[in-house]
């Protein structure tokens, strides 16, 4: 019998009360119908814990072009980050507020950095989707694409 990756998820007393999820133009994750988002692919459910931290290593690996099912959301402490980060992006960029306690109990959510150094230990990753309902707040960090320089003209 395969062990449960259940275990594995962050514990509903222990998630931060907001979660941050900065859409940027490099962005994988794709608006849904219903105000949310999906991960690249919402088709792979981890088997067992060997599998999932494969799949959170290539999440994780910016270099691994494979679609990946997570969705990564920065922790409650770190507005200040996210926002960060997300001037860092390229336009258009967003940064959405979600509000867990309106996430499904059994939707699953990691720590990031539970499995891999390459992640933030502010870094939250959700399974397959972010449901509309769950949005809080969208703060437009930047809408205007950054100019193109050409060198040597």
């Amino acid at each position: 019998m395969a062990q449960s990756t259940n275990n594995l998820n962050v514990l509903i007393p222990e998630r931060p009360r907001y979660l941050y999820f900065v859409l940027h133009a490099s962005s994988r994750a794709r608006p849904s119908a219903c105000g949310g988002f999906y991960a690249a692919d919402t088709w792979t459910i981890p088997q067992n814990p060997a599998h999932l931290q494969q799949l959170i290593l290539n999440h994780a690996n910016w270099a691994c072009r494979v679609p990946s099912c997570f969705i990564s959301t920065i922790g409650t402490c770190n507005f200040d980050h996210a926002w960060n980060w997300a001037m860092q992006r390229d336009a258009p960029v967003s940064v959405f507020e979600i509000n867990t306690w309106c996430i499904h109990p059994q939707q699953m959510i990691l720590k990031g950095c539970d499995f891999t150094p390459n992640c933030f230990d502010s870094e939250y990753l959700l399974l397959h989707t972010i449901n509309g309902y769950a949005i809080r707040r969208r703060f437009l960090a930047k809408n205007v694409p950054r100019p193109i320089t050409v060198v040597g003209k």
